[in-house]
């Protein structure tokens, strides 16, 4: 009994799972249909043909389980056919992007004017508050393009604290600007995904950071851009958080750049000994050579003085054992 109870527990989590993927199928066809056809594509006859079949209108019109799952086979083989050459026609437009955009189209908000899309209205009401923010810092009497009113080190207290404000919006615009420039160009290719949304927020994070670590720890003034006029530093944030990458890559080269000072001696010794070793080596086989070359120097004296061919075969024998023995 409890293994048959478990047989129709599970035919009943398959069915409902493939009646969630009909309706979703379904649903990706409609819009794909609706696309392609109010951006002036040509749909195809024996697609027309498949849409206007009454198995393929019974997987959206039958609403009984039982019902479907009776009757609504061919339509849902006709269903995955037409979904296929539908993503085929509008490529590289991507349905689950034209769904999404349908039902943000369909929610109600206070701004939708900006755009359907959630994200991109969160993101450029964040843009304009960081340019509102910029300019009304701008406007306070410390904060006036001074190097010295940035550094952690030289200014202290309300000035501080204004002029980091004022960095860290510069770097909220930069960062902003990249995230949504990014999104821009996903919704006008059609390919936008909703679940990369969290990526968007950590790259707006990492540019919060970035621009904040470049502008507060690298001394640009002093590096020969007093041509700026004080814009050294807000240019450096704005660059940071428009590209955090960058800084990671800049940070990445200073910490392997230490790594290989605290090598560098590590490296030497093992040079020296490898050096060490090789003139061993190198004096060793002179030294060998100068051995051999006595030994043939003498076996030759004995060829010449005497006609014994054993004697003069065991000289040779004893070269060659010494030559092949290990260690020589």
């Amino acid at each position: 009994m409890e293994h048959e109870t478990d047989i129709k527990r599970t035919q009943t989590i398959l069915e409902k799972y493939e009646l969630s993927m009909q309706a979703q199928l379904f649903t990706e066809c409609e819009v794909m249909t609706e696309y392609a056809l109010t951006n002036g594509m040509k749909l195809p006859e024996h697609l027309a043909n498949i849409i206007k079949s009454p198995s393929f209108q019974n997987v959206n019109k039958n609403n009984n389980a039982l019902e479907r799952k009776n009757n609504s086979c061919d339509g849902f083989h006709a269903l995955i056919v037409i979904h296929g050459q539908l993503v085929d026609m509008i490529s590289p437009v991507k349905p689950q992007t034209l769904v999404f955009m349908k039902d943000e189209g369909q929610k109600k908000g206070c701004f939708k004017f900006i755009s359907p899309v959630r994200f991109i209205r969160r993101m450029t009401l964040i843009s304009i508050f960081s340019m509102a923010a910029m300019i009304t810092l701008s406007l306070c009497e410390s904060v006036d393009g001074d190097p010295k009113r940035f550094s952690l080190f030289e200014s202290h207290g309300k000035d501080l604290l204004l002029n980091e404000l004022f960095l860290l919006s510069a770097a909220a615009i930069g960062a902003s600007f990249s995230a949504l420039f990014s999104a821009n160009y996903y919704l006008q290719k059609g390919t936008f995904n909703p679940s990369y949304e969290t990526s968007y927020w950590i790259k707006f994070v990492l540019g919060l950071l970035g621009g904040i670590i470049i502008a507060t720890l690298i001394p640009i003034e002093q590096a020969g851009t007093e041509a700026l006029k004080g814009f050294g530093k807000p240019i450096l944030a704005l660059l940071g958080g428009f590209s955090a990458q960058v800084v990671y890559r800049i940070l990445n080269r200073l910490t392997k750049a230490l790594e290989s000072l605290f090598r560098g001696d590590e490296t030497d010794t093992t040079m020296a000994r490898e050096e060490t070793i090789k003139a061993r080596i190198a004096g060793q086989a002179v030294q060998n050579k100068l051995v051999l070359s006595t030994k043939l120097a003498h076996l030759r004296g004995k060829i010449e003085t005497s006609n014994d061919a054993e004697e003069i075969k065991k000289g040779f024998d004893q070269i060659q054992s010494e030559l092949t023995s290990p260690g020589t």
